[in-house]
């Protein structure tokens, strides 16, 4: 069954690129998302070593380290490398395991810089705002603290890395890899669109859910507590609906066009949240 010219529907998940001789093959796809991957990596890492110069606490640290005999030059050469080490292994363990449930793994075919744009981005950018209006209704209505966000221009970087390097973690790595587990359980009992189904829709949740918890140690330093149960409850409410939002958008959009969508989304959404409302606030 042909979907197009170029592409071959091989399932109702996944899209295969055909070879240039007619047969299916993913060398092609694979060889776009390689690069892709690598983009994002190197990008991330750039961005990172850029947020240690910006960022106003690291600024007003000088030229070393509170104790440590580390400089911020030596910082942004640590991210330099680290970065592409830790994420890109990551990474390809995530790709690897997406390619097993079957799900996108970096980009889908069918996902370009336009459709970037008019979907996972702009998703984000409309939830951001949902974002802030929430965080408006909680200070207004429940007395919730205000959310402090990072200073412009450090902010631009502070949006980027998140929505690549958590993006990675929670949705390539983690995701897939409880969705695979859970369907090799559901497969036992429920057909194989039905387990696939529910596993997908499970480990979205899980992944939502651990990456909306992720933020408490950042939420207990802002606040000045040193456990999570002295953090105000409509923090709580607000850690959790904020952030699980969009884990659960970003989830949705990885399931269905891969890595860079849901970064897509992540981004559309701080850039909002952060950078736009960090500014008006």
């Amino acid at each position: 069954m042909t979907g197009g010219k170029g592409v071959r529907i091989v399932s109702r998940t996944q899209l295969v690129e055909q070879g240039p001789a007619g047969e299916t093959g993913w060398t092609g796809q694979q060889r776009r998302q390689r690069g892709l991957l690598a983009l994002l990596l190197a990008s991330y890492a750039l961005a990172a070593v850029g947020f240690v110069y910006l960022a106003p606490q690291y600024a007003a640290m000088g030229g070393s380290i509170p104790g440590t005999a580390l400089t911020r030059g030596q910082i942004a050469l640590a991210n330099a490398a680290i970065i592409p080490v830790v994420y890109g292994a990551a990474a390809l363990a995530g790709w690897w395991l997406a390619a097993r449930v079957p799900l996108p793994g970096i980009a889908a075919p069918h996902v370009t810089f336009g459709r970037w744009l008019q979907g996972p981005l702009l998703v984000g950018a409309v939830a951001g705002v949902a974002l802030a209006l929430f965080e408006q209704v909680m200070q207004r209505g429940f007395a919730a603290p205000p959310i402090p966000h990072p200073e412009f221009p450090s902010s631009l970087l502070a949006s980027y890395t998140a929505a690549v390097g958590e993006e990675i973690l929670f949705r390539l790595l983690l995701l897939s890899l409880w969705a695979l587990l859970l369907a090799q359980v559901f497969k036992r009992f429920l057909s194989p669109d039905r387990s696939r189904g529910a596993a997908l829709a499970i480990a979205n949740g899980i992944a939502a859910l651990s990456f909306a918890l992720s933020h408490l140690g950042t939420a207990m330093v802002l606040f000045g507590v040193t456990s999570p149960a002295q953090l105000p409850a409509a923090t709580w409410v607000e850690l959790l609906v904020l952030n699980g939002v969009i884990g659960l958008l970003a989830g949705h959009h990885f399931m269905r066009s891969g890595l860079v969508a849901a970064a897509g989304v992540h981004l559309g959404a701080d850039l909002i949240w952060h950078v736009v409302y960090g500014l008006i606030v």
